[in-house]
């Protein structure tokens, strides 16, 4: 008998979705690139757009909805993402979760799951060290420390992309706490709308737009699960693990 159930389902999902009732309001900031997320990928986006891209700084701009470069290594801005919800199969060049069969499960069960399950942004666990080596981990012209072993930590991870932004002077770029919401393709422009750290909806057009919000950011739980809703343990997906000692005396099914 299990008192504790991990789940872990992360499937492709589109990056950004409408925004109920959002209006064009407030001044436009215009751009050549703007870069969604200050993740890895993000910070390698924005640097080369900046040195090879040869774009000023005013020209580019990341938005990352965390306090902190680092993306998923960042654990400092753990956060309840909330879950993908079942979707109908999406075009056939996008790998997506197929419609689960619901029919069992009325609207107050399918909502207490979601309110039950713990879930966060960040699924990085206090103990976690990389399945790769630094040497494949890092940029080919900016290598981890020596004095790390082969396999750094997520802490060492994290430090070396807060090294990397600050030694390519990334900061100038970013706008941290700002949450993507839509991105609209309009006149061969991108149209992209956000919430800054006030909460207060801003606007950007630019000329190209590079999503580096990972593919990992939203949580999917197999709906359909014959006895899921009716499970009495703790439910959590596996995003929301951190450390080991809050499972102490439990029989956990992972």
């Amino acid at each position: 008998k299990a008192t504790v159930s991990v789940l872990n389902c992360t499937p492709l999902i589109p990056t950004a979705k409408p925004m109920a009732g959002a209006k064009d309001e407030g001044e436009t900031r215009r751009c050549k690139a703007l870069v969604v997320g200050a993740g890895p990928a993000g910070l390698a986006a924005a640097r080369h757009l900046l040195d090879a891209g040869g774009l000023a700084a005013g020209e580019v701009v990341v938005l990352e909805e965390a306090s902190q470069v680092g993306g998923l290594w960042n654990r400092e801005d753990r956060v309840n993402e909330g879950w993908l919800m079942p979707q109908a199969q999406g075009p056939s060049d996008r790998v997506g979760p197929s419609s689960p069969d619901l029919s069992h499960l009325g609207a107050e069960e399918l909502q207490g799951l979601q309110e039950r399950v713990a879930v966060s942004s960040q699924p990085v666990y206090e103990s976690l060290r990389t399945n790769l080596p630094k040497e494949m981990m890092a940029c080919y012209d900016f290598p981890f420390d020596d004095s790390l072993e082969d396999f750094p930590t997520a802490a060492e991870v994290q430090a070396y992309l807060e090294r990397f932004a600050a030694a390519h002077a990334l900061a100038r770029c970013i706008r941290f706490r700002h949450r993507v919401r839509r991105c609209i393709k309009t006149g061969g422009r991108w149209r992209v709308h956000a919430t800054d750290p006030a909460s207060a909806e801003v606007a950007f057009d630019a000329d190209w737009l590079v999503v580096c919000s990972g593919h990992q950011r939203r949580a999917f739980l197999p709906w359909d699960t014959p006895g899921l809703a009716g499970f009495p343990g703790r439910l959590e997906h596996s995003s929301a693990f951190v450390r080991a000692a809050g499972y102490a005396g439990e029989s956990v099914l992972v």
